[in-house]
């Protein structure tokens, strides 16, 4: 009788560690501009400031008001300006969001006692992001959402975009590097998340910008309430960008099945694709 109760007592405590909700990424977004000054004077400590905590996902934005001129705004002026307006922070920078939530202006862009409060908030889910390089100028993310505890949600947004981890860019307001610089979105749509054990696969392309260094391309992914709330971030390392990659590598992927009989299905999800040529055996 011992050694049953003593069975049913490791059962039940593996099935609360199993359900236990997991750390929240620190999402910390931010608004700045290559022709403010303030963000030039402010940026470096806030740099150093969410340095210090382990589990951040930074991204910087640059809307074009009150710096219309801005290199970085122009490369996609409506996405930039879009994210702004989604937190109703459009008009001056800078500015930064936590976990959803506008951080109120004042010398110091955040404190710590906000991001000492972020890092001990806790999640039911879990996001693993993917990359791989496909060709010479594209690549794909693969991203998996798991729910690892209950939980009441039943929809949210999946937001995927790419970065540039580190941006070598003589700026007018006198910054030299930038950071996560967001470049644009892979997905902004309502998914249905899923269930306590569960988990969902999406995957994007795209073609990598001539003006994108590859080998500083990440990808970010925030799982957000339509009420802002948060519900988990993660970002991927930097894409392992090679050139003169070989294709056979990745034909499993997209070809299938393989051999094939009678039908041969493309997955042009990931590549991009714009001609096939099909060949039989004998040429």
């Amino acid at each position: 009788m011992k050694q049953s109760l003593l069975v049913a007592f490791f059962c039940v405590q593996f099935f609360l560690v199993k359900a236990q909700e997991i750390p929240k990424a620190i999402l910390v977004e931010h608004f700045t501009n290559t022709f403010c000054s303030v963000c030039a004077a402010r940026n470096p400590s806030f740099y150093n400031t969410i340095n210090t905590y382990e589990n951040v996902v930074h991204v910087a934005y640059h809307p074009s008001s009150p710096y219309p001129s801005c290199p970085l705004n122009q490369h996609n002026i409506t996405e930039n300006d879009a994210r702004t307006n989604f937190y109703g922070i459009y008009g001056g920078t800078p500015r930064v969001v936590l976990n959803g939530t506008v951080v109120p202006t004042g010398a110091n862009l955040i404190s710590t006692s906000l991001l000492n409060a972020a890092a001990l908030e806790t999640t039911p889910f879990e996001i693993e992001v993917s990359q791989t390089q496909v060709g010479n100028d594209s690549f794909y993310a693969s991203i998996t959402i798991r729910a690892l505890a209950p939980h009441l949600e039943s929809t949210a947004n999946l937001l995927v975009f790419v970065n540039e981890k580190t941006l070598g860019f003589e700026a007018q307001n006198g910054e030299d590097t930038h950071y996560d610089v967001f470049r644009k979105f892979l997905s902004n749509a309502s998914i249905t998340l899923p269930s306590e054990g569960n988990e969902v696969v999406y995957e994007y392309g795209s073609k990598i910008d001539q003006e994108w260094l590859g080998s500083e391309i990440t990808t970010t992914v925030i799982l957000q309430k339509s009420n802002k709330e948060v519900l988990q971030a993660a970002q991927s390392e930097r894409l392992d960008f090679q050139t003169g990659i070989i294709l056979a590598k990745i034909i499993d992927k997209i070809l299938y099945p393989n051999p094939a009989k009678d039908y041969l299905y493309i997955d042009n999800t990931k590549l991009l694709i714009e001609k096939i040529e099909v060949y039989n055996i004998i040429g």
